[in-house]
């Protein structure tokens, strides 16, 4: 016999676990975003007549895409089309962003607003020369082998800002001729299966592997401190010392444009995804195959790979000259 609807362990199931389980299959700040965007719906939606707020009707939600479009907002369109999706799916109904309509709304929405994606310059091995030189001096501070580390790790590890920052003495393990690093969580790493970003010891002046042992060495940290690398420093009559707090992302973004300033043109043209955009390219100029630059920076698409890509002026030569004549 089918269990009815009103069976006590059903609906103790569903008061408890089944949220938990729909809401886990995003991550945190995933379903942040989705839940911002509903808010903002629902607002919209409290200030029109016969607007149905769920299930979302498509000709309605044609109506907020209009209105999203008056305001320019075209990010928020897509979050908005996602937060949809998800809320339909959480209730195990058929999503409105599918219908016919609606998805022309939105492709005429994105058509009219287009403009040129501007992505930030890739970082040079040329400007890390000019780093080590100005900050990588024997006498260097502490905060100057934290920025370093952070510029250096990044880029010869294609890793967002995210990843660095998650980073612990003791998910770092340095071997002759390597840094093996743990990242316990990473933005593509849904199940939190964990992956292991290997970096090689290069044994020039630029090395990321002898950095790295620089730093560590000046943080003090025992090999199983489960504290993240890159923390505040604090002034003392000894000079500087790390604290327990983590720094963050702004401030983070500001003591790596610090240091690249005196080094490119132009520095509102970089930022902390030049690092990782800066390692991948460097890759594909140095003819690295594709599958190694997915896998070392963790793409699951070639779009998303291809995304951060700035081949050189000679390697986009390659494909004229590969033809015979």
């Amino acid at each position: 016999m089918a269990a009815s609807l009103r069976d006590p362990d059903l609906v103790n199931l569903a008061s408890s676990k089944l949220p938990q389980l729909l809401l886990g299959s995003k991550a945190t700040s995933t379903t942040k975003k989705y839940h911002s965007a509903w808010k903002k719906w629902e607002a919209w939606a409290a200030t029109k007549d016969g607007v149905q707020v769920f299930p979302v009707i498509p000709y309605q939600l044609s109506l907020y895409i209009s209105h999203l479009a008056e305001l320019g907002a075209k990010s928020a369109a897509d979050i908005a089309m996602a937060s949809m999706k998800f809320m339909h799916s959480m209730a195990g109904l058929p999503s409105p962003t599918d219908n016919s309509m609606v998805v022309l709304a939105l492709q005429g929405f994105k058509r009219l607003t287009a403009s040129p994606t501007v992505r930030k310059e890739p970082i040079t091995p040329d400007i890390l020369s000019n780093l080590i030189i100005a900050h990588g001096h024997l006498n260097a501070t502490l905060a100057d082998l934290r920025v370093l580390f952070v510029i250096f790790i990044s880029y010869a590890g294609f890793l967002r800002f995210n990843d660095i920052s998650n980073i612990s003495r003791s998910d770092c393990t340095i071997l002759k001729d390597r840094l093996n690093i743990r990242l316990k969580k990473s933005k593509t790493d849904q199940f939190r299966e964990g992956a292991e970003v290997v970096i090689a010891r290069t044994f020039k002046s630029t090395c990321p592997v002898a950095l790295a042992e620089r730093f560590f060495e000046a943080m003090g940290d025992p090999l199983n401190c489960q504290l993240p690398l890159i923390r505040r420093l604090t002034k003392s009559s000894r000079g500087l010392s790390p604290s327990i707090h983590p720094l963050s992302y702004t401030r983070t973004r500001e003591i790596v444009l610090d240091c690249l300033k005196p080094f490119v043109p132009n520095i509102s043209s970089f930022g902390l995804h030049s690092l990782r955009s800066g390692g991948a390219s460097a890759a594909c100029n140095a003819h690295v195959p594709a599958l190694l630059i997915s896998r070392h920076g963790r793409w699951k698409t070639e779009k998303a790979r291809n995304a951060y890509l700035k081949p050189d002026s000679l390697l986009k030569l390659l494909p004229s000259q590969s033809l015979g004549i």
